[in-house]
């Protein structure tokens, strides 16, 4: 087998494993109310067109989000395109009170919640774009078509260049910190795919790393990573995790900042559904089918992984860092329980 079928079979296990992990622990989700209707078919532009709107479901960056809807809005003006930004913790009980209702108000959930798909399959409607069926593609649509990644968001760690001079290059590197400096760290409560990250970090270094960072350390949360990076910007912190690459674009505009990605590659993958209640179904369908589009991509994945090869402006694709994500399976009690631990190691600071 080739290094890069080798890759690509690692990022497809990474979808699956955790998945599949979280649905045995969680059951199934209760049957949807149906709403407006799904789309049948395939994407049909005039019909989006008619319906002249959509509801955006996200808890990605801000700059993702902004540029891939002003990409969009480039060639379907007459689209309003609504962003609802918010964690998944928050986001997946709207969707699901919108199924139990049928009262719909999101049309595309993106989702960084590998859980969400396998437990609430039946909230979701099939995706119609044909880009599914592509070969960059095909590993990583869910079973019955209703998710395809769009997005790999590569975590690392980033430091203050005033107050940490000599850089960071390893996870480690976390043990030997001067205890002067400040931390920041996503809330593990709060960003599911932080609790993810640090649940991680635990089974592969063991838990004393982060508790013993945690209890060393005066350690600020924040509840995503943007927030998290605007603190190192400013002087907040001197040290955040989980970083994001676009630690690189405030690097650019003059913050002393900067950013790694040891080994292993903590990835969270952002994938796309349409919504089984969704009122604008077809308009739906086109913007996930605009999102896997070269041009989607392009605008989503700028400084981060995308699906396909050859998207200007991303760190690459997936499958040249499959073989180095960590494909460990993670429940929701899991990341529950690390949550708590963590929050417990605080209080001995």
């Amino acid at each position: 087998m080739s290094r890069r079928d080798s890759a690509r079979r690692g990022a497809a296990a990474l979808v699956a494993a955790a998945g599949l992990m979280v649905l045995a622990a969680c059951g199934g989700g209760s049957a949807p109310t149906a709403g407006t209707g799904a789309a049948t078919g395939p994407v049909d532009p005039a019909a989006a067109a008619a319906e002249g709107e959509i509801v955006l479901y996200t808890p990605t960056v801000d700059a993702s989000n902004t540029a891939l809807v002003k990409a969009f809005n480039a060639k379907y003006a007459s689209i309003k395109v609504t962003i609802n930004k918010q964690g998944d913790s928050a986001l997946t009980p709207l969707v699901e009170a919108e199924s139990q209702t049928g009262k719909g108000v999101g049309d595309v959930y993106l989702t960084a919640d590998p859980g969400f798909i396998p437990k609430h399959v039946d909230m979701l409607a099939p995706i119609q774009s044909t880009a599914r069926k592509d070969p960059a593609y095909s590993p990583y649509v869910s079973r019955d078509a209703k998710s395809v990644v769009v997005q790999v968001t590569p975590y690392g760690l980033a430091w203050n260049t005033k107050t940490v001079p000599g850089g960071l290059k390893s996870w480690n590197d976390l043990a030997t910190l001067d205890p002067a400096l400040r931390i920041g760290v996503d809330d593990p409560s709060v960003a599911i795919a932080a609790g993810g990250w640090m649940y991680l970090m635990n089974q592969k270094f063991g838990p004393e790393l982060l508790c013993n960072m945690a209890g060393a350390h005066k350690v600020n949360l924040y509840p995503n990573s943007s927030t998290m990076q605007q603190a190192l910007a400013s002087g907040e912190i001197d040290v955040g995790m989980p970083a994001l690459s676009t630690v690189n674009a405030l690097k650019a505009s003059g913050a002393p900042i900067d950013v790694a990605f040891p080994d292993p590659v903590f990835a969270p993958t952002i994938s796309a559904t349409v919504l089984k209640t969704a009122p604008h179904p077809q308009a739906a369908q086109l913007f996930v089918d605009f999102a896997l589009s070269a041009e989607g991509q392009q605008a989503f994945n700028a400084g981060v992984y995308s699906v396909p090869s050859g998207i200007p402006g991303t760190l690459g694709n997936i499958s040249q860092i499959a073989d180095r994500i960590d494909t460990s399976a993670i429940s929701a009690a899991d990341m529950k329980s690390t949550a708590t631990n963590f929050a417990q190691c605080r209080t001995k600071s």
